[in-house]
């Protein structure tokens, strides 16, 4: 058992009119142990080094008049670690209004366990081969250079991990998340700020009640979520599913060698160079993408225009109120195309070597009509029924259906 002395009168000083007293300990230690604290008030870092010894370095702040009522609070409040085997752990009494906090500040073997606790302070973590246990009332959170599993807490700060290879598990109820190259399965949660991921690999599950959320550089499957900001999706690959929604915001996809399952309430959704299936949806947004390649390819919105450019694959796009337009990708394949709108105009272009079976239909026409069917393939443009308008017939000798319907608006066929 570590059993502090009392420190020498010579060791004490005064800063803005409070007592600081520092203090360090040293003892060895082994691989494999743990250090296990729970402090109020106090910063704590610790760093894993080669050796094998425990240092500690303690620094505690009181509000008192005087060098003897100094040491009589540092006698309560000095940090008296307890020796078990490999372990170190520590309990902190319940403070006063003479303790203002501190810090401490270890150095630990770097195959060591960390589990801390503290009621208002930050935590920093730094080259460790164990798991990593955190939590705080009031502070940030930082680790760097931690192999192995990983579990933060903190109600009121943000939270930075950099160069983790374990499982991640972190919350914030009101700050910021950052994480940069780190692995496995990463799962983050903040209820009143924003989430970066960059050069991230495996599981990714990331939400956020009131912030934006950016993922750059992923090898591997991501499901992310926002209540209320936008979501930026920038290089991913692994050809795995990257599904993101928010209820607010607006969706930019860019780069990407995966499937995606996009979805925003009240926004608009980028989306370019992709290579995987596609399905985005907006209830009030339009829908803007170009070069993409998949195997199906959706998009729809309640109320916005849909502007597709350089598609190749099957495609089924549709909305409530407003334009379509879509630029099919010269290519040796063909794919079937569903465009379908109930108020606006459709127009898509195809190659001049495009094959298909065409469909296309005006539901609410008449004679006289300022909305019409027109195509640069030949097809068989007639009326039926006095109010429907329709447009049918093979190009270039037939091939996958393409169907284009609009209740009230133009429909254009252009070769290009």
């Amino acid at each position: 058992v570590f059993v502090v002395c009392a420190l020498p009168q010579d060791d004490i000083r005064w800063e803005k009119g409070k007592c600081v007293m520092e203090s360090r300990f040293e003892s060895s230690a082994q691989q494999g142990g743990k250090l296990d604290l729970e402090v109020d008030a106090l910063d704590i870092s610790v760093v894993g080094t080669s050796k094998m010894t425990l240092i500690m370095e303690e620094k505690l702040i009181f509000d008192v008049d005087d060098a003897e009522e100094a040491q009589k609070y540092y006698d309560k409040y000095h940090v008296e670690l307890k020796q078990s085997g490999e372990n170190f752990s520590y309990r902190a009494p319940d403070s006063d209004r003479h303790f203002k906090g501190g810090s401490l500040r270890f150095q630990v073997p770097e195959d060591f366990n960390v589990e801390i606790s503290t009621s208002g302070g930050d935590l920093e973590v730094e080259n460790l081969k164990g798991e990593v246990d955190l939590a705080t009332s009031g502070g940030d959170i930082d680790i760097t250079s931690v192999t192995g599993d990983v579990e933060i807490a903190t109600s009121g700060g943000d939270i930075n991990l950099e160069r983790v290879d374990g499982t991640i598990d972190a919350a914030t109820s009101g700050g910021d998340i950052g994480v940069e190259r780190c692995g496995s399965r990463v799962s983050v949660h903040t209820s009143g700020g924003d989430i970066e991921l960059l050069q991230v690999t495996g599981v990714i599950s990331c939400a956020t009640s009131g912030g934006d959320i950016v993922l750059r550089d992923l090898n591997g499957e991501a499901d992310m979520a926002t209540s209320g900001g936008d979501i930026d999706i920038l290089d991913v690959k692994g050809n795995k599913l990257v599904d993101a929604s928010t209820s607010g915001g607006d969706i930019h996809a860019e780069n990407i060698e995966a499937d995606l399952d996009l979805s925003t309430s009240s926004g608009d959704i980028d989306i370019i160079n992709i290579i995987g299936s596609l399905d985005v949806a907006t209830a009030n947004g339009d829908v803007q993408g170009d070069n993409i390649a998949g195997s199906a390819i959706e998009a729809a919105t309640a109320n916005g225009d849909i502007v597709l450019e350089n598609i190749q694959g099957e495609l089924s796009v549709a909305t409530s109120s407003g334009n379509v337009v879509v630029r099919m990708k010269k290519s040796k394949e063909f794919f079937a195309i569903d465009m379908v709108t109930a108020k606006g105009d459709i127009r898509c272009y195809l190659p001049d070597n495009y094959k298909g079976n065409v469909s296309a239909k005006i539901q609410k026409w008449r004679k006289g009509s300022m909305n019409d069917i027109s195509s640069d393939f030949p097809l068989d443009i007639k009326t039926e029924d006095s109010n429907t308008r329709v447009a049918v017939g093979d190009i270039n000798g037939g091939g996958p259906s393409i169907r284009l319907e609009t209740y009230k608006g133009d429909i254009e066929i252009k070769k290009y």
